[in-house]
């Protein structure tokens, strides 16, 4: 049951974020930019975005010296290895019931 439950890596300890993105109509192929914070990059993205066609392929944060894939879902920013965990945990607790005939 211990093993079950594992330290999840919350947004909030990050200390880096990074953007891998395309600009459309260009063979410069893919950019990185890193960012000290999670609102400077959406500023950059949402400014920059429409202005220079850019193409958003993956955001990423770096916690405990590893870089690590998240998404924002609502108002919730997320890992995706959190997000895996969670869906995990989601079928593990799922049994369907039998329906009598």
């Amino acid at each position: 049951m211990i093993g079950k439950y594992k330290l999840r890596r919350n947004i909030e300890r990050a200390t880096a974020f990074k953007v891998v993105c395309a600009i459309i109509g260009s063979d410069e192929g893919n950019q990185e930019r890193e960012f000290q914070n999670l609102k400077s990059m959406r500023q950059w993205i949402d400014r920059n975005g429409e202005l220079f066609g850019l193409l958003v392929l993956n955001t990423l944060t770096l916690i405990d010296g590893e870089w690590e894939p998240f998404t924002t879902i609502g108002k919730k920013t997320i890992t995706l290895s959190d997000l895996e965990s969670i869906v995990r945990n989601l079928r593990e607790d799922y049994k369907p019931s039998e329906i009598e005939k």
